[in-house]
């Protein structure tokens, strides 16, 4: 589900991140479809962005790739990613990677989901499929 803040005209309001948060099964076979969803929700400029992995039950190296790329994206324009609650599964990958070599990315593992307001527009919430 991604989770937008409605318009505002409010600085503070202007700098709300967006939270994906990312479910099931996700490896080199949904990786492409999952860049594609990220980029769709981080198009819109942004302060920072989230990506919530507690519902994540397996993940592999090309997902940790595809988090980097994301990253170095949104460097590029200023911004911030933040991987938020990371799953067991997810975090031992996470933390077997970064043994090996530094990964860059920040991990938050209590993102507090009620920062994050949730609005009932349908255009601004879309579920990530889980991998089939």
């Amino acid at each position: 589900m991604v989770t937008e803040p409605e318009q505002a005209t409010s600085h503070l309001a202007a700098r709300m991140p967006v939270v994906v948060s990312v479910e099931g099964e996700h490896d080199c076979s949904t990786v492409e479809r999952l860049s594609l969803q990220l980029a769709e929700a981080f198009a819109d400029g942004q302060a920072s962005a989230v990506v919530d992995l507690s519902e994540v039950t397996f993940m592999d190296v090309s997902v940790l790739r595809l988090l980097q790329r994301t990253r170095d994206h949104l460097a590029e324009t200023n911004r911030s990613l933040i991987v938020a609650n990371p799953s067991r599964p997810a975090w031992r990958l996470l933390h077997a990677c970064e043994a090996i070599s530094p990964l860059g990315l920040r991990i938050e593992h209590e993102w507090p989901r009620s920062a994050t307001p949730s609005h009932d527009r349908s255009d601004a919430e879309r579920n990530l499929p889980r991998a089939q």
